[in-house]
């Protein structure tokens, strides 16, 4: 059998319809009972950008001072809330599909994975949201351009799947880990180039920005739409961060394993 560790990859791929399946259900569920459906996930970047990017449009320039604050911000803030909810909603997993994982048997990495691929129809929404614009303002993204989203797409997603590898089965012997999710994602906002670009600011604030692994993740999405070249090293600190974080959940993960149900 083919193996990662203590991922059984052939396995996986049996159980492939149940993960299908899963996160079907889970976006189903998600927004069965609400009035505007998965309109939810066109309404809010639309309004963070109409809102923030308002606010911040005058008292915010670019680096070379003459590029567009709301496509910044834009190009930032949708990836940014994929990246929230997909941590705040796999954090809960293990709690919400409790009685499944203990009466069903499939892959227990499943669970943290259904809740970072189930968001990523609002970020297709989001993303569509944003080739629309830049459309109709003549700065439809390339060939290039494209690409470079999808890989930022991919590599956001194995991010996610990487920090929720830890999240999701911690959660069940320290409660505390939702609560907490929420303040860290505060201040990992703040220190995300979302609101502002990392050469805008003082080397010690640069150097955190840079460090954060969303960074270079943020600048292949700026780049697809906007064209602006991404910092080198912030790529590589993005790159290395996904991989000690995946390489690090998914031992954390399979050590947990044999013991969630009990702990359930």
């Amino acid at each position: 059998m083919l193996k990662a560790g203590a991922l059984n990859i052939e396995e996986c791929w049996n159980y492939r319809a149940s993960l299908f399946w899963l996160t079907y259900r889970e976006i189903r569920t998600r927004y069965r009972n609400a009035i505007l459906g998965l309109g939810w996930a066109l309404l809010q970047p639309l309004a963070s950008i109409i809102v923030i990017a308002g606010v911040f449009q005058s008292a915010i320039r670019q680096p070379d001072g003459t590029g567009d604050y709301s496509a910044f911000f834009a190009c930032g803030i949708v990836p940014w809330l994929y990246f929230s909810k997909s941590l705040a909603s796999a954090s809960q997993g293990f709690m919400g599909y409790g009685e499944i994982v203990k009466r069903n048997y499939f892959p227990r990495v499943f669970v943290p994975l259904i809740f970072v691929l189930s968001h990523i129809a609002d970020l297709a929404i989001g993303l569509l949201l944003l080739v629309v614009w830049f459309s109709a303002v003549g700065n439809a993204p390339s060939i290039t351009g494209l690409i470079a989203i999808s890989s930022g797409t991919l590599w956001l997603l194995a991010l996610c799947f990487a920090i929720s590898l830890w999240l999701a089965p911690l959660q069940v012997w320290f409660r505390d880990i939702a609560y907490a999710l929420s303040f860290a994602l505060q201040g990992v906002f703040f220190v995300s180039p979302i609101l502002y670009a990392p050469e805008g600011l003082a080397p010690t604030w640069r150097i955190l920005i840079v460090s954060n692994p969303l960074t270079g993740i943020l600048s292949v999405f700026r780049y697809g739409f906007l064209g602006a070249q991404p910092d080198g090293t912030g790529l590589l600190v993005s790159a290395v961060w996904t991989f000690v974080l995946l390489a690090g959940g998914l031992g954390l993960f399979f050590r947990l394993e044999k013991d969630l149900s009990d702990a359930l």
